[in-house]
């Protein structure tokens, strides 16, 4: 049986927890400083156990010679010794030296990995990117300059637009470019649409218009060019890309739909360029616009598309020059025609190009009046949410510039006798259910 005051510590657990130390400073104390622990015999790992008395007696004569062993905090009760492997902390609860090293190149490690996934899901926005062109390479710069990446294409080209996107939480690069013609085309630059990946300049995919479109006046092979700009939006629960294209020299334009893979969907051929797209949500639904010219009509053009889904090309007379033959058999849901002003027309100005304003009641269409002598001088166009038309007004630019010809002596009668004096007159429209018919504003009714 043993003394009072002479427990037997029966484990290197035991014996640390009652120096208060960690079991590798007991270890190294016993080779080291003569540290009274015993051995069991026999067995390939042997036992070892110390008495409590024999414990005190060796701190107190330590102490005493060098101060070598640090005097040891109260004693707390031994843990009893248990089959599970030793964890980092002593019996007394605090963490060992390695332990929190251990743990700290943990912490290193997972907000590593962290701050690679955050990159990796949410990199950096494209928009803070810069595109730029060196030779046939596309550079990648920075907010603060540095080129983060480099491309290098095919074949020369000029960057012509640069349109930042989103595909889920991954940030993307559109780049419309011209590039050079290939040896057995003609010498006409032709027009490719690249999806870069933003953080590191991976080319997902590249889209080049090849179509060959028959009209009765011709048959207009490629390259096709492009005009206007492209836009990625959402509808049907799908991302979606529109791109406009125009012909090289005459006058067929192009609005293809590609989805995220950069696979065309959708396209509407027009006898006529296509300068603009934009996405609008009418009363009924969510709608694609394309604005440009209409060769067959001598007039500003505003298709009205689906949003997605759809092959179609402008609606035309049957037996005219701009007729198709091989293109799309469908048609828009709505094909508006704003015929030329009078001013147009006496200036040679050729066309009137339109643009849209979406509003919150609506959408208002401008006629560029003066678009190839850069005047300012506008008519204006009030469309309700349903394309009903509701106003039609001249700008005001548009009598200064009246007024300015009228003293040239391009223009006889005054404003007040002029047959636009209260606005245009009509806009021609088309619809599949109706066909073609005048749309008066409220004012001319």
């Amino acid at each position: 049986m043993e003394e009072r005051g002479n427990r037997r510590l029966d484990s290197w657990k035991a014996i640390a927890a009652y120096l208060g130390r960690d079991i590798r400073t007991v270890i190294r104390w016993e080779k080291e400083k003569g540290l009274p622990v015993r051995r069991v015999p026999g067995g390939k790992r042997q036992m070892v156990y110390a008495y409590e008395q024999e414990m005190e007696a060796w701190l107190g004569k330590s102490s005493a010679e060098n101060g070598a062993v640090e005097t040891r905090e109260p004693e707390q009760a031994a843990t009893p010794e248990t089959t599970a492997p030793e964890t980092a902390r002593t019996a007394g609860g605090r963490w060992t030296w390695t332990a929190w090293r251990w743990a700290g190149g943990g912490l290193i490690l997972a907000l590593g990995l962290l701050a690679a996934g955050l990159w990796w899901l949410w990199p950096p926005p494209a928009s803070g990117l810069t595109l730029a062109q060196s030779g046939q390479n596309l550079l990648a710069r920075n907010t603060k300059g540095k080129t983060i990446w480099s491309v290098r294409l095919a074949a020369p080209f000029t960057l012509k637009e640069v349109y930042p996107w989103r595909a889920g939480s991954r940030h993307h690069l559109l780049v419309a470019i011209n590039s050079a013609p290939r040896p057995n085309q003609s010498g006409y630059m032709r027009s490719q649409l690249y999806d870069f990946r933003a953080r590191d300049g991976k080319l997902l995919w590249q889209f080049t218009p090849q179509p060959q479109l028959r009209f009765r006046a011709g048959t207009y092979n490629p390259p096709w060019q492009f005009q206007g700009r492209a836009i990625a939006y959402r509808a049907s629960g799908k991302k979606w890309i529109a791109w406009a294209v125009n012909h090289h020299t005459w006058w067929p334009g192009l609005l293809y739909v590609l989805d995220r893979r950069g696979r065309a969907r959708s396209l509407f051929v027009n006898s006529g360029w296509i300068e603009e797209v934009q996405v609008y949500r009418s009363a009924r639904r969510k709608e694609l616009l394309a604005l440009g010219i209409s060769n067959s009509g001598d007039a500003g053009m505003l298709a009205v598309l689906p949003a997605s889904g759809f092959q179609a090309s402008s609606p035309e007379t049957a037996g005219s020059p701009y007729q198709c033959l091989n293109c799309p058999a469908g048609r828009p849901l709505h094909y508006f025609l704003f015929p030329r002003s009078r001013l147009n027309r006496v200036t040679n100005e050729y066309f009137n190009l339109p643009g849209a304003n979406i509003t919150a009641t609506g959408i208002e269409v401008q006629t560029h009046e003066g678009y190839a002598k850069k005047i300012d001088a506008t008519a204006i166009y009030h469309f309700d949410r349903r394309w009903r038309l509701l106003s039609a007004r001249f700008s005001d630019s548009y009598w200064n510039w009246r007024h300015q010809l009228r003293l040239q002596g391009l223009v006889k009668r005054r404003r007040a006798q002029s047959p636009e004096r209260r606005g245009p007159a009509y806009v021609l429209s088309w619809t599949p259910r109706q066909g073609w018919r005048k749309l008066y504003p409220e004012h001319q009714r």
